[in-house]
């Protein structure tokens, strides 16, 4: 069968397989048919041009009348977005929803403001960084007349506080229908948030990043319930009251940040597992430093498994007190775990063999901890067939895996052969701090038939060639490995041309 006789529903999901460059450089110039369904199709809902060179995105601007009708959500660089309005091809955007632009604006926001509300009256979700809170004001002054879903502001330094937030109330008093509020500003004030819960009835997403100026006065009066699902209060000065206000109000919170929030204890904890027994995704970071701050006692990490029974993302970064009683504690009850990280000097080989017997559904785990050996490295991964990502640190005593000799040969064989029979699906791992030998690699790759990367600090091998590429050809899908910092792809030693 002809390809050009496919009808174009066929060859366009054939197409969204292809990079935006290769259906602009090579697919559309194939024929007129091609041509067709490579520019005009829903292909272009999303174009992120983040990436793209100053020549690719010259590239793309000349296709732009054609693409742009299509284009509804766009990620581009400032810089680029300038030439868009300097030759009139923002009007070509009709149906743009949503503008991300990820580097800061070049000066003049209140104009370029203007321009985008101008440009494109369909616009629904916004984000932007801003180099000083004035100018925020006037971006402020020019978004008023729209009506928004998702807005996302950074701004890196404060100028005239009490403008801002008198201009951010004004904002959003009009604002009837946002769902989602990301605000990084230490200038906002709690007085300004208050006014914002209050208001803002529908809002479900709520990112408070680097608000210093941020307490738990913020949260007085939350009403109960409300619809909030998703709170981040990283690097705020909330304490366990404020925790206990949003815990309280918010019955359906399913994500949940406090990462360097240094006035937070473990009472802080206690009250989120009372009240979010909804929780699935929570990420709790302390401040190295800081000897105050949630230190996560066992009796804690026993009422938050027991309260979140349903989390599936969990990050304990820097507890003190977290140790193989805690981690045992959580994981008897939080057994739906799917990404786990914990950072605690306290971690040893009963701690990751509790993850190991409990957590059977992990495809990525990151532990920081004492160093773990052998036997509790392979438990972890002849029994998870869906783990994707595997990092271990202080993991010194895996120079230690040569596990085929004399009596422990048969034993290991037919460890491996179960391996292989569940088809394990590790492909990507990193053992910092593990200086590990070729003997290991072997056993390594023995142990993961599907590994694509391995990263170690290894530097035993850098000038011995052919023990690399030994390790390459006993993998049959490893594609590089990054030893003590050098990066070694498999296209050079075994796709080489002679």
């Amino acid at each position: 069968m002809n390809v050009n006789h496919l009808p174009p529903e066929v060859l366009t999901n054939i197409f969204s397989c292809l990079t935006k460059l290769d259906l602009l450089r090579n697919t559309s110039q194939v024929c007129s048919y091609w041509n067709g369904v490579a520019l005009c199709s829903d292909l272009w809902i999303i174009l992120n041009l983040i990436k793209f060179s100053d020549e690719d995105f010259d590239l793309c601007f000349q296709h732009f009348p054609r693409i742009g009708q299509f284009v509804q959500n766009l990620l581009i660089k400032s810089d680029h977005l300038m030439k868009l309005f300097s030759n009139g091809i923002s009007y070509n955007l009709p149906n743009l929803a949503n503008l991300q632009i990820v580097n800061y604006l070049p000066g003049n926001e209140r104009e370029v403001c203007q321009n985008i509300v101008n440009s494109y009256p369909k616009l629904t979700s916004i984000r932007l960084r801003i180099f000083r809170s004035a100018d925020f004001v006037g971006c402020l002054t020019a978004f008023n007349r729209i009506q928004f879903r998702d807005f996302d502001i950074s701004i890196s330094k404060g100028a005239n506080g009490a403008i801002l937030n008198q201009c951010f109330d004004q904002f959003i008093s009009k604002q009837k229908d946002i769902r989602s509020l990301s605000i990084q500003s230490s200038d906002l004030q709690n007085q300004t948030i208050r006014k914002t819960l209050r208001h803002a009835t529908q809002l479900k997403d709520l990112v408070l990043s680097n608000c210093t100026g941020i307490n738990s006065q913020s949260f007085d009066g939350l009403i109960n319930p409300c619809d909030l699902s998703s709170v981040d209060l990283t690097s705020t000065n909330v304490d366990d009251s404020g925790i206990n206000n949003i815990a309280s109000a918010a019955k359906n919170l399913k994500t949940l940040h406090i990462l360097f929030c240094p006035k937070l204890s473990d009472v802080g904890v206690k009250y989120i597992a009372e009240h979010c027994t909804r929780l699935e995704n929570l990420q709790i970071y302390n401040i190295p430093a800081i000897g105050s701050g949630i230190q996560l006692y066992p009796e804690t990490l026993k009422i938050l498994g027991s309260g979140c029974s349903q989390l599936k993302h969990l990050s304990m970064v820097n507890c003190p007190k977290l140790n193989d009683t805690g981690i045992r504690n959580l994981v008897e009850n939080c057994t739906d775990l799917k990404f786990l990280e914990v950072q605690s000097e306290c971690i040893s080989n009963n701690g990751l063999m509790a993850v190991s017997e409990y957590c059977k559904c992990l495809f990525h785990i990151d532990i920081l901890g004492l160093n773990f050996d052998v036997t509790t490295f392979e438990h972890l991964l002849l029994n998870h067939r869906h783990l994707h990502f595997v990092s271990i640190n202080r993991c010194e005593n895996l120079e230690m895996l040569n596990l085929i000799k004399n009596q422990q040969s048969l034993c290991f064989v037919e460890k491996r052969r179960s391996l292989i029979e569940k088809h394990s699906h590790v492909k990507k791992i990193e053992l910092p701090n593990s200086d590990i030998n070729e003997s290991s690699l072997e056993q390594l790759v023995a142990f993961c038939p599907d590994l694509r990367s391995i990263s170690c600090s290894g530097n035993q091998m850098l000038d011995q060639k052919e023990k690399i590429e030994n390790i390459f050809r006993k993998s049959r899908f490893l594609k590089k490995m990054n030893l003590g910092g050098q990066l070694f792809q498999r296209k050079e030693f075994i796709y080489k041309r002679k």
